[in-house]
Order: structure tokens, then C-alpha cells, then sequence
């Protein structure tokens, strides 16, 4: 499974064109044998040091590569499965057919594509918020054992989000959020669920604030 999310990864890198932001500045410094003599400024230096050979400046360009963090979203509720749709719908959803499906091999593939050069954590939500998940704490494990763990409370997870302090990190902040539809508490009751959403949307307000994409 790892396989087959990693070659869709890297291949939808390729598509896009999607890798870490990176800036150019140019660096001056001792002559050292490498770079291009910058000579005006060696000049200035012989000027206020005298003709040495530690006087000679050089110039090269550096590019400093941008730390990219993305927060994978992940919808784990009852919806997004294969038996919560049986149940509740007329029409049979096969496993493979499930959104919930879909989701995984999406994160999956995100992971495996990206591999070092971005920082991931994984937030999962249903009835409650779980997370946040990377690498070194079971993320893997946590995605694929996924099978709907109630409502659709995306709030919960948002407000985690800001808690835990990611949206004030620096570089590149990306947040994906997998989910089948609108937030809700999961009681079919409309005036909670209207609480839920307008939630949910000023807390991504609040993201697009602090330059998360």
C-alpha cells in the first residue's frame, strides 16, 4: 500500500510542480577560491585595510530552502465508511468505493510523495479531535485504522490546530482537509450543527490570517 501511495505521490509532485519554496540572496565573504571577486568591494577593502590578500571579497549566490509544513485534516466520521452508507442509504458502497477510501490513499500518497522535505502532523476528527499525529507517533497506523468514529466535529479539529501553536510556526504553512461534507455534531439537530459550521468557518479565517494556504 505504502508502494503504490508513494508512486502517485511523487507523480503528483511532478504534475504540479509541488516542492519546498526557495529564496536567493547573495552572500559576500573571503576570498577562498570559490564564488566570483566582487570588485568593488575589494577595492573598498584595500582602501580602508590595505592591498592583502584577505581583502579579496567574493560573491556567490545562496539558495536557503523553506521550511513546508502541512496539516492533513482527516474526516474519520461515520459518513465517510462503507458500512455507515449501507446502513443508512439505499445504495450498496463497496469498501473500495467509500470515500473514506479515498482518503486514506490521498494522505497516504501526500506522505510518501513529500517524504523529508516537508513536516507533516495529522489531526483526525469525528465525535472529537485526535491529534496531532506525525511519524514518530503511529500517523501511519492512525490513518489506515480509521473506520468512522462518529460526528463530523472539523471545529474541534481547527481549534486543536490553533491550541497546539501550528498556524503561528514558521515557513510555508498548507493545510489539507479531507471530508465528505459540511460539520456537524452528529444528532441531526440544525441549530447545533448551523453553531458547528460557523465555527468551523472562523477559525479558518483565523488560519488565512496567520498565511495558512
Amino acid at each position: 500500500l505504502l508502494t503504490g501511495c508513494r508512486s502517485i505521490g511523487r507523480s503528483f509532485l511532478r504534475l504540479y510542480n509541488i516542492v519546498p519554496p526557495t529564496m536567493e540572496r547573495m552572500v559576500y565573504h573571503s576570498y577562498q577560491g570559490t564564488g566570483i571577486i566582487s570588485f568593488n568591494k575589494s577595492i573598498a577593502e584595500f582602501c580602508i585595510k590595505g592591498k592583502s590578500l584577505e581583502g579579496m571579497i567574493a560573491r556567490e549566490r545562496r539558495r536557503d530552502v523553506r521550511k513546508v509544513r502541512f496539516a492533513v485534516i482527516y474526516d474519520d466520521s461515520n459518513s465517510m465508511t462503507s458500512w455507515w452508507r449501507n446502513m443508512t442509504m439505499v445504495d450498496t458502497v463497496t469498501e473500495n468505493d467509500s470515500p473514506q477510501t479515498y482518503a486514506k490513499v490521498a494522505c497516504l500518497s501526500l506522505m510518501e510523495g513529500l517524504g523529508r522535505d516537508a513536516e507533516i502532523s495529522l489531526w483526525k476528527y469525528g465525535t472529537e479531535a485526535r491529534g496531532p499525529f506525525n511519524t514518530t507517533t503511529n500517523m501511519y497506523r492512525e490513518i489506515i485504522a480509521s473506520n468512522g468514529s462518529g460526528g463530523s466535529r472539523l471545529d474541534l479539529a481547527l481549534q486543536s490546530v490553533i491550541d497546539n501553536g501550528w498556524d503561528k510556526k514558521t515557513g510555508a504553512k498548507i493545510m489539507i482537509i479531507l471530508t465528505d461534507g459540511l460539520p456537524e455534531i452528529g444528532r441531526s439537530v440544525y441549530a447545533e450543527d448551523v453553531i458547528a459550521s460557523v465555527a468551523t468557518l472562523d477559525m479558518i479565517r483565523k488560519l488565512i490570517n496567520h498565511k495558512t494556504h
